[in-house]
């Protein structure tokens, strides 16, 4: 417990020997990372391990809520498998349709709060108004020629090796995809890029042109990115006006704290429309579905039109149809606005058509970097 004198406190038995700790250990692939931070574990990692921690405990049922979110081909294929051999466990999974099991025997589909016996009908995206995009004046910052750029980097973690050598290109107007297995450094790279990450300043790093450590400030590099992931949604406000959410990209902040001009405010609804979420302009951010919130947050990170837009997941717990129509609205916003394009996911199909180039990460290190 971290107590200076370990008789201080009095625990009581175990509620599981270690016999019986390591042999579901082993079962969910996890006996290696027993000694590990659960900081350092991957989004495939740190699911098998909570999972595991349920069944310690000997359920009757498990509820699973989009298990698979997050996970890789990998991950979601030995996930799948570990929930196979579960046979004294009943289980109610709750997924998309193309990750569900071949063990599950039976389906309910929830469609507008009841249930049916069968799939919903695909709804029809919202077609692209490109004449909103003329309203929106606000200047984008483009007077330099490489967005980012790394040479031989490297971040450690203790003992863990997070990016090794790791070089890589992004010049002005490249539309690039980011891929890798869980645990590949996907998510320490975003961090060095957004000023979240302090061994950028180790680093040979350049932002916009300027070498990271240079002068700016993290505010200098926050107001020319965009960012959209499904981790931001865990620190938004839940009662939150959607409007006011949007409003607080102008100012990278993780909420509302001043009165916005007419000017600011007509250039957010601009944006609200654009995405066509005008109708959910009032709405508390806790009263809106996934794919809603996404679409917000997509508004937020384009608000103050920067030149560098970060997507991390950003399809992360939507449903096929909210996907679809996510990734369409991007790739219209994308072209119309010239953006530079970094986009993070694990599958093919969520990629935008303007996507030009790909990378593959694997171990912190470049596997392949090709053009589209």
């Amino acid at each position: 417990l971290g107590t200076i004198d370990e008789k201080s406190v009095e625990l009581g038995q175990p509620l599981y020997n270690d016999e019986f700790l390591n042999r579901i250990a082993k079962q969910f692939k996890i006996i290696h990372l027993l000694h590990r931070k659960i900081t350092s574990l991957s989004t495939g990692e740190t699911r098998r391990s909570l999972l595991a921690r349920s069944v310690l405990t000997n359920p009757d049922f498990l509820l699973l809520d989009q298990p698979f979110v997050g996970l890789d081909t990998e991950s979601r294929e030995l996930l799948k498998q570990i929930l196979t051999e579960l046979n004294d466990i009943s289980i109610v999974l709750v997924c998309s349709e193309n990750n569900i099991p071949e063990f599950i025997e039976e389906r309910l589909y929830l469609e507008d709060g009841e249930l049916s016996d069968h799939p919903t009908k695909p709804k029809t995206s919202q077609k692209w108004d490109s004449t909103l995009t003329s309203k929106i004046q606000t200047p984008q910052i483009s007077n330099f020629e490489i967005a980012v750029q790394f040479k031989d980097a490297n971040v450690k973690y203790g003992e863990f090796q997070a990016l090794e050598n790791f070089s890589w290109k992004v010049k002005k107007g490249e539309k690039w995809a980011l891929m890798g297995p869980n645990g590949s450094g996907k998510s320490t790279v975003i961090s060095l890029i957004t000023a979240d990450n302090p061994q950028a300043y180790r680093n040979d790093i350049l932002l916009f042109d300027k070498k990271r450590g240079s002068g700016e400030s993290i505010w200098d590099i926050k107001k020319k990115i965009g960012f959209v992931s499904p981790e931001l949604q865990l620190y938004c406000e839940k009662d939150l006006p959607v409007w006011k959410l949007v409003a607080s990209g102008l100012f990278d902040t993780a909420g509302l704290f001043k009165e916005l001009q007419d000017k600011e405010l007509q250039v957010v609804f601009n944006y609200i429309k654009l995405l066509g979420i005008q109708d959910l302009a009032e709405r508390k951010f806790n009263q809106l579905s996934t794919g809603e919130q996404r679409l917000a947050f997509l508004a937020r990170a384009i608000v103050k039109n920067p030149p560098l837009l970060i997507l991390d997941e950003p399809c992360q717990g939507l449903d096929y149809n909210q996907m679809v129509h996510f990734r369409d609205l991007l790739n219209n916003i994308v072209i119309e606005f010239d953006k530079t394009l970094i986009y993070v996911t694990h599958y093919e199909e969520e990629l935008p058509a303007c996507i030009n180039k790909r990378i593959d990460i694997a171990d912190g290190q470049v596997i392949r970097s090709t053009k589209l």
